[in-house]
């Protein structure tokens, strides 16, 4: 038996997507019925059986799906077909800004909650600050209050990353810089 082509839907796929393999063109001169086996490598190694793959592989990986025609009693020439998973941006849920009760003087902290990455990759985080919506230039998770005076409200920003592509990025609360109680240092009469 024979077949002509073999595809891979989606064309595209990322992790979690359900990968579909068909074949085109299966022909038998004795007229025999089409039986042929799937197989799936990911990265060279085999994975799985049947028409469809739904874990195993993450962002980058190359998974092949592997069509032998088979009618039964003989076996034809393997025809195969490969796609490249795409990476999976990373996400991240939550971020916090402390102080909640700021005042001049306080160092601000900003803390990412937890981030996952489909892929497994490693997540880093890029850091962007807001004092009274304009943007400070500092790219680190703690901001001095030399960037702050009372009455500014302060945020953060955070965006995870994976090395190969952004996630989306996720705002702080907001710290409203409060007023700070005048000292007295002595008294003299």
């Amino acid at each position: 038996p024979e077949i002509t082509a073999v595809a891979i839907l989606p064309l595209a796929p990322s992790v979690g997507d359900t990968l579909s393999c068909s074949w085109t063109g299966f022909s038998d001169a004795d007229g025999d019925a089409d039986q042929s086996t799937v197989s799936w490598l990911v990265g060279g190694v085999t994975a799985g059986t049947g028409t469809t793959l739904s874990s195993g592989f993450s962002g980058g990986e190359m998974v092949t799906c592997v069509v032998t025609p088979y009618d039964g009693s003989d076996y034809g020439d393997v025809v195969s077909t490969a796609v490249t998973i795409n990476n999976t941006a990373p996400e991240l849920d939550a971020v916090t800004l402390t102080p909640d009760t700021a005042f001049e003087g306080d160092t601000l902290t900003c803390t990412p909650g937890t981030a996952t990455d489909a892929d497994g990759d490693t997540i880093s985080f890029g850091y962007a600050w807001r004092v009274s919506s304009a943007s400070v230039g500092v790219t680190g998770s703690t901001l001095s209050s030399s960037y702050f005076e009372r009455g500014d409200d302060v945020y953060c920003i955070v965006t995870p990353t994976d090395g190969a592509a952004d996630g989306t990025s996720v705002v702080s609360n907001v710290v409203v810089i409060e007023n700070t109680a005048p000292e007295l240092s002595g008294v003299a009469i």
